[in-house]
């Protein structure tokens, strides 16, 4: 599991889609992409890679068994592709589902409106 999850963060930093899809195959195959650990490291993976969709595709896949962490994940990906709607979308999501924003969260939000330029509606 955690040789999976380190070598998407690898794969991630230089922004190998083609072997985080690889890998995506071996966590599929092996039933190591439905954990936590492998399946937030999955969509970090995506997200650095510039492909959302893919990650949302994770993201939805495992969406009734995610904590904070793979929700911010997913946030991320829409702060960096500048989704601003989505980012809040998801975030009304987390709330809607009794989940707790963290730090982490925040910052999420507080970026999209900055990026955005709509500093107005962090008030």
């Amino acid at each position: 599991m955690h040789s999976v999850s380190g070598a998407l963060r690898a794969v991630a930093e230089l922004v190998a889609f083609e072997q985080c899809r690889i890998i995506h195959g071996h966590g599929v195959v092996t039933g190591l992409n439905l954990g936590m650990v492998v399946g937030t490291a999955l969509v970090d993976g995506y997200r650095k890679c510039g492909l959302v969709s893919d990650a949302y595709g994770v993201f939805d896949e495992l969406v009734s068994e995610m904590g904070i962490i793979r929700w911010n994940a997913m946030i991320e990906s829409y702060v960096q592709q500048g989704d601003w709607n989505s980012v809040i979308e998801l975030f009304g999501s987390i709330e809607a589902r009794g989940l707790v924003p963290d730090e982490y969260s925040f910052l999420a939000i507080l970026s999209a409106f900055y990026n955005a330029g709509l500093v107005g509606e962090t008030k």
